[in-house]
């Protein structure tokens, strides 16, 4: 264990949040196997937290993967997020202090500024993984009104350090080749920085219905008053911001007056109301 390098994976996405069990765990699972001690710091809600914590204690455990979960403050905006920032840099604090760190790996936006933080006052290596670029998606997402003088000011913060990460990345990964090439022409990014494209993935062995048993397919299939004869299109995450939920309302509309079967079924872990909303409103169009 001791010639293992340790690594800290910083997320401001919870661990008990579906994005933490799809995109985050099988990753750092699999780099737990390969021989990394992993170390994992998370901003968890309370609410969710609170019924998957166990489970998701377990999995990590059987992964041999340190969590430490912190507590996700809601409000109010931007002085949450701010003390957030600063439990997020005590905890890491505290786990370098006491495990001497290899290197931290952290997303945009939040967890990045910590690791660049620790980079900066720790020397720990820094692996920058730029799954977005944060402040400009931010904005097209509609979260940041940039009409409004305190979340241009934010943009700005956020991009000053976006630049500053790339700069002092010890690695760098990407969501698309697209990505790559936009970075590459940064003046801040040194060309010996090793960049890799990684795209997103799903295990999708989660997503068989192979090993859904029968009657518990029949159980939901009634409780969903859905028939054999149904055809039924599946949404299944979150929604708002990026996801065009409207428009998705407006295809099942069309599908339904070509298809009278059809039904749209939403796997959705919050925002249940923004969803019956904009069905309502598809329905009075109808």
């Amino acid at each position: 264990m001791s010639d293992q390098k340790k690594i800290l994976f910083i997320s401001y996405d919870g661990m008990t949040d579906p994005l933490g069990q799809s995109q985050v765990i099988p990753y750092l699972q699999g780099l737990s196997k390969a021989g990394f001690s992993i170390f994992l710091l998370s901003c968890e809600k309370k609410q969710v937290y609170l019924q998957h914590k166990t489970a998701i204690q377990e999995l990590l455990d059987a992964a041999n993967i340190t969590w430490i979960p912190l507590n996700y403050t809601k409000k109010p905006p931007v002085v949450s997020t701010l003390l957030d920032i600063f439990k997020l840099k005590k905890a890491a604090k505290k786990i370098h202090r006491e495990h001497k760190l290899d290197m931290v790996h952290t997303r945009p936006g939040v967890p990045a500024l910590i690791g660049l933080w620790m980079k900066k006052t720790m020397g720990v290596k820094f692996l920058n993984d730029i799954r977005e670029f944060y402040a400009d998606s931010r904005v097209e997402g509609g979260m940041w009104n940039t009409r409004i003088p305190m979340y241009v000011t934010i943009y700005n913060y956020f991009k000053k350090k976006e630049a500053e990460a790339v700069a002092l990345s010890d690695g760098i990964v990407c969501l698309t080749y697209v990505a790559e090439s936009i970075i590459k022409e940064w003046a801040v990014y040194k060309p010996g920085v090793p960049l890799a494209v990684i795209p997103c993935s799903a295990d999708l062995q989660l997503f068989d219905p192979a090993v859904i048993p029968g009657a518990e397919k029949d159980t939901f299939k009634k409780e969903l008053n859905i028939s054999s004869d149904d055809v039924v299109i599946s949404y299944l995450g979150s929604i708002g911001g990026w996801y065009l939920t409207d428009e998705m309302m407006q295809f099942c509309k069309i599908l339904i007056a070509k298809i009278p079967a059809a039904k749209l079924l939403f796997i959705s872990p919050h925002r249940h109301d923004d969803i019956r909303l904009a069905l309502t409103g598809t329905i009075r169009a109808l």
